[in-house]
């Protein structure tokens, strides 16, 4: 029996997009519910602002009304809902972290079951650099110098290391949950093989497998990751700086398109 609903977390760099337009949005059996739901259809706008944007003293006050809203949305919907929203995972600079949205969807949503797709956090960071260097931004500069200014030396509220924080952003977003109501996977598999991890995804959502075989598998918002900086750019430290993530995304992640095992827990 499929759960009542679904919060796809998204994750920045690792076609998350992608994954929404081409699967997400087109399953018959899935409502992609997110910032941009029209309030005649569903009230995911107004839940994901006050997630994103409310204190903690407004959200706690609020927090009986918004999951009244949402229940009834999901006693009146005959489709499984799919919350989707790439910035549940890497949360907003200077206003709330991963970590406290991840508490504050337990509290709306405690048997929702969570979907995310990682990416190695090397590649990523060069995916958003690609993305910076596109001819519409003008501050462009050479990758090493990218790099420190916003990955490994950053000032004050101008780094983005914190949208790559999948460890602790995974175990927050687990505790509490049951193994199978979490399904991690991991981008390359996604990438090479799209039709097959849209299967996986169904069979583990318990909707249909036979409408993805129709599904598109169109490459959405792609930036370069390969650059003539890279080999003069200090990796090993990005390496280092990620180390506890890239040991639990080598180990856990992806692993037959399964479950992720692991949380922090001592759990294998």
């Amino acid at each position: 029996m499929s759960a009542p609903m679904i919060l796809n977390i998204g994750w920045a760099r690792a076609a998350s997009t992608a994954l929404r337009q081409n699967f997400l949005r087109r399953h018959p059996a899935l409502v992609a519910a997110g910032r941009d739901q029209p309030a005649q259809e569903g009230p995911a706008a107004i839940v994901l602002h006050a997630l994103k944007v409310l204190d903690d003293a407004t959200f706690r006050r609020e927090a009986p009304a918004l999951r009244a809203l949402w229940a009834d949305y999901l006693r009146r919907t005959d489709r499984t809902v799919c919350l989707t929203d790439e910035e549940l995972s890497i949360g907003l600079p200077g206003r709330i972290g991963p970590a406290a949205l991840a508490r504050r969807c337990a509290d709306l949503f405690p048997d929702a079951r969570i979907l995310a797709v990682v990416r190695d956090q090397v590649d990523a960071i060069g995916s958003f650099y690609g993305l910076s260097q596109r001819d519409v931004f003008q501050d462009q500069m050479p990758f090493a110098t990218w790099l420190d200014r916003f990955i490994l030396n950053p000032a004050d509220g101008q780094g983005f290391a914190y949208l790559y924080t999948y460890a602790a952003t995974l175990s927050a977003y687990g505790e509490g949950r049951k193994r199978f109501d979490i399904l991690v996977l991991g981008y390359d598999r996604l990438r090479d093989d799209p039709l097959g991890v849209y299967a996986a995804i169904a069979r583990w959502a318990g909707i249909g497998v036979k409408p993805c075989g129709a599904l598109p598998n169109a490459v959405i918002n792609a930036s370069s990751n390969s650059h003539p900086e890279w080999p003069s750019a200090s990796l090993a430290a990005v390496r280092a700086l990620y180390d506890a993530d890239n040991q639990i995304l080598a180990d856990d992640f992806d692993v037959g398109l399964g479950p992720v095992d692991h949380f922090g827990h001592g759990v294998r």
